[in-house]
């Protein structure tokens, strides 16, 4: 039985086979109590794994079987099952994590406004015109804004428009 006073505190009580009429009170000298550190009971840290590290797994707990394979590598043995079941041939891999194709929230707009925005984009970077964030911004909310009132336009979807097509602004360095 646990039970404790304080949230950080928690002790467990061990079994002797006497007990009162009320369980949070030790019915005699005979009940034993056991401090237990809220360290042993949490659960450590989390480690992510590759879609190449997975793989791995998943080929070598077909080879050597499911629960030796998760006590080698210290993984719950449900994980490894669920990898078991999942199609590694839809997943891309890349540094930020694993997502399976057309995974993900998709955008509220026509992808082609993103190819119009993405050509403004680079014609004036050709014609060596300063490109800033506010004025891509801007450029979306005119070009999307009557189409789609609730667009905004806000930094994270400017960021990761720029992921998507790989772009990056810099300011002017001169070398003398």
């Amino acid at each position: 039985m646990i039970h404790s006073n304080h949230p950080r505190r928690y002790c467990r009580q061990l079994d002797t086979g006497i007990h009162s009429a009320d369980s949070n009170v030790a019915a005699s000298s005979a009940d034993v109590t056991l401090q237990v550190s809220p360290s042993s009971i949490l659960r450590g840290r989390y480690k992510s794994y590759s879609v190449n590290e997975k793989k791995n797994i998943v080929d070598e707990a077909r080879l050597h079987g499911i629960y030796t394979t998760a006590d080698n590598y210290h993984i719950p043995k449900s994980t490894v099952m669920t990898w078991i079941k999942t199609n590694f041939t839809t997943i891309t891999s890349n540094t930020r994590g694993a997502r399976a194709v057309g995974g993900g929230r998709k955008v509220k707009y026509n992808h082609d406004n993103d190819a119009i925005i993405l050509q403004c984009i680079l014609e004036q970077r050709d014609l060596n015109i300063h490109v800033s964030r506010e004025s891509i911004q801007e450029y979306a909310r005119r070009l999307l804004g009557t189409d789609h009132p609730d667009f905004k336009a806000s930094r994270g979807w400017l960021e990761r428009l720029m992921r998507r097509h790989n772009l990056s602004l810099r300011s002017k360095t001169t070398m003398s």
